[in-house]
């Protein structure tokens, strides 16, 4: 439960290592390994959500109604895409080009404000802990 409260009580998108200092102090006995089987089996049970980056850690979302993310490509910071910038379609239903649709997904890609300002990979990955 501790994990689930960490996620839905932040909108960073953390990865693993981001989730583990706040809750390394909340739970001393925790270990990574318990993190990692703790975050598949909510993944599995649909209570987060689970995105992968092309080369960054995977990064978890305790918000699981539909809504994007926009990425940035230099560092992986994921923040939520605000509502009114897209019109949400729920009710998704069909084919295409044979395909069942069973769902769908849509990331925005760009730089984030640190990476613009010229911040190196390390400072822009610490500004998602920041903001």
């Amino acid at each position: 439960m501790a994990i689930l409260e960490e996620l839905c009580s932040t909108t960073l998108h953390p990865n693993v290592a981001e989730l583990y200092g706040p809750l390394k102090s909340r739970l001393p006995s925790i270990s990574m390994s318990t993190l990692y089987r703790n975050l598949d089996a909510l993944r599995q049970a649909g209570d987060i959500l689970e995105l992968q980056i092309p080369g960054h850690n995977k990064r978890y979302d305790g918000r699981t109604t539909l809504h994007y993310h926009v990425i940035c490509e230099r560092c992986g910071a994921v923040r939520d895409v605000p509502e009114d910038y897209v019109s949400l379609r729920p009710g998704l239903r069909g084919e295409i080009d044979g395909f069942e649709l069973t769902g769908f997904r849509l990331d925005f890609i760009g730089i984030c404000p640190s990476c613009r300002n010229g911040g190196s990979d390390a400072r822009a990955r610490s500004h998602v802990l920041e903001n």
